[in-house]
């Protein structure tokens, strides 16, 4: 039976690959969606009064263009407050009260958009790359059911999400499994007994694995 070690020096040829943009090619596709953001936010920042107006301003635009500006907000005035902290309106408050503090000065904040160029090439790749995180991994577990349903599909069942969505809870679907443990595959015969539980990790920079 081989180890691990035996498969080292085919390694290169074990990970799956998925092709990325080039930079700066990919700033094409940047500025066709933050550009807009940036200018919006610039203007909120000049109709502001003060740092915590900013988010509250913020707060009260329509989505999605809500969510992309708290994106923006987090780089220039609160790092310490992820986006998924802001994205429920009842909890700016909340926020404001435990971060408001913190929150770099409205001033400061001005005199740094005023010295970056305009539109911020810099920022918007940032953004770009964030919000691609994790794309890869719905795309290695997608390619994965798609060879898995033709080759093996008639014969086992296969349980997971595809691409977004729920873990399978190895206490819902094995028979005296009692720890809430989160799975990303569960592969069974067609009468549901369990033989294989997977799980899925894609690195977009080092290959991916199931």
């Amino acid at each position: 039976m081989p180890s691990f070690s035996s498969y080292k020096t085919t390694g290169s040829k074990w990970i799956t690959i998925f092709d990325s943009p080039f930079y700066p090619d990919s700033l094409d596709e940047a500025k066709i969606l933050y550009e807009k953001v940036l200018e919006r936010f610039i203007e909120l920042v000049d109709e502001a009064e003060s740092s915590i107006n900013l988010l509250e301003v913020i707060t009260q635009e329509p989505d999605p263009l809500r969510i992309q500006l708290l994106r923006v907000f987090r780089r220039y005035v609160s790092p310490d407050t992820a986006v998924e902290m802001t994205k429920k309106k009842t909890q700016i408050p909340s926020i404001i009260e435990d971060f408001g503090d913190r929150f770099r000065n409205l001033d400061q904040v001005k005199r740094n958009l005023k010295s970056r160029p305009v539109p911020d090439e810099a920022l918007m790749a940032i953004l770009l790359e964030q919000s691609k995180r994790g794309q890869k991994g719905y795309d290695l577990t997608e390619a994965f059911f798609l060879w898995y349903d033709k080759q093996f599909g008639k014969d086992y069942l296969i349980k997971s999400p595809v691409r977004a969505g729920k873990d399978v809870m190895l206490n819902q679907v094995l028979d005296n499994w009692e720890a809430k443990t989160p799975a990303d595959i569960l592969i069974s015969r067609l009468d549901k007994t369990p033989l294989l539980i997977g799980f899925a990790r894609y690195d977009s920079d080092r290959g991916g694995s199931l």
